[in-house]
């Protein structure tokens, strides 16, 4: 089979004619249609490492995919169109003993802990594979399949929100962004979006925002009690991960609000006053990952509220490089994906 194999640390990614992907005991071996490239792969890529682990090269990376079963049983029949949760969780911890796989301390992950997407084959246990809604195309559903499922988990993070929650974007530009737009907005949050751009913004309103805020031109802080009343958002989703950001992002909050946090760069602080923390009711939760029924509620919005993911390029499995670097563009709006079928 054809595959992009990272052969060390930082590069190169070579197209190259592999052994075929063998089907593992209990799981199915799925004929990759589309696999999207994510912000994690990247941090695979430039650190060799990524949700804590070291990753071993040469690898073929990609933690998601959808396709096509190429060899099947039971109710996973051949021909099956499918999508692959990227996360394999360990179900004996006692975060997945609690329902919480989300929260697993030993899951791994396809394109770090064992080979992954980018690829024409591939193995996966059966409890990753769900059916990919007939409406919804392969792209599509590799670009949802790590961005919506981890987006949901954090808005369900949050708990209780008060009835026409407001919830504020940042990064809503990016590929979490944008899909943090769309599913808060289908939830019936009143959203505003945070970007570092007009462009950007403009596209966020056609998914959903009622509200955009450039944070390079304005003072976000502000502008979030201009355009709240003095209020405050109840709900912050930061998919930047910048220290900047992320002050700016919590002292938006309003009483009893909560920031959920997807990402962070090494040594970023933040500073908080306890009393403040105390009488505001604030929360401030991690989220990265999703739950089995995250992951299959996320395909069901996709269907029945009409959600498509943002996709901002396409390249084929032999421009997988090409496709690494595209998703440093920070003009980018959306996902990049690897299409390796006809796009259906």
């Amino acid at each position: 089979m054809r595959a992009a194999v990272t052969s060390a640390v930082g590069g190169p990614i070579e197209i190259s004619d592999v052994p075929d992907a063998e089907r593992r005991s209990g799981e199915i071996l799925v004929r990759v249609m589309a696999a999207s490239v994510n912000r994690l792969d990247r941090m695979v890529f430039e650190r060799g490492a990524g949700m804590g682990r070291d990753a071993v090269f040469p690898l073929i990376q990609g933690i998601d995919a959808a396709g096509v079963i190429e060899s099947g049983s039971g109710a996973m029949t051949t021909g099956l169109r499918v999508v692959m949760k990227p996360s394999i969780a360990c179900r004996r911890c006692r975060w997945c003993r609690a329902n919480r796989a989300a929260d697993c301390v030993d899951a791994k992950t396809f394109g770090i802990d064992r080979q992954g997407g980018f690829a024409e084959l591939i193995s996966v246990p059966r409890s990753n594979l769900i059916k990919l809604p007939d409406e919804v195309s392969f792209v599509s559903g590799a670009a949802a399949a790590h961005t919506h499922a981890v987006v949901l988990r954090m808005i369900r993070s949050a708990g209780e929100l008060p009835p026409d929650p407001v919830t504020m974007v940042t990064g809503a530009g990016g590929a979490l962004g944008t899909a943090a737009v769309q599913i808060a907005a289908a939830l019936g949050h009143r959203v505003i979006s945070v970007a570092s751009s007009d462009t950007k913004l403009l596209a966020t309103r056609d998914l959903g925002a009622l509200v955009g805020l450039n944070r390079v031109t304005g003072d976000l802080v502000n502008d979030i009690g201009v355009t709240t009343d003095g209020a405050g958002v109840d709900l912050v989703i930061e998919t930047t991960g910048a220290a900047e950001v992320i002050s700016e992002a919590y002292a938006s909050l309003g009483r009893g609000g909560t920031l959920v946090l997807v990402a962070a760069a090494p040594g970023v602080r933040l500073e908080l006053d306890a009393l403040d923390v105390y009488r505001s009711r604030h929360r401030i939760i991690g989220s990265a990952n999703s739950n089995l029924t995250d992951f299959t509620d996320v395909y069901r919005m996709l269907t029945i509220d009409g959600i498509e993911p943002v996709v901002a390029q396409r390249f084929g499995l032999e421009q997988a490089a090409e496709a690494m670097e595209a998703v440093l563009d920070r003009d980018r709006i959306g996902k990049v994906v690897i299409d390796m079928g006809d796009g259906e």
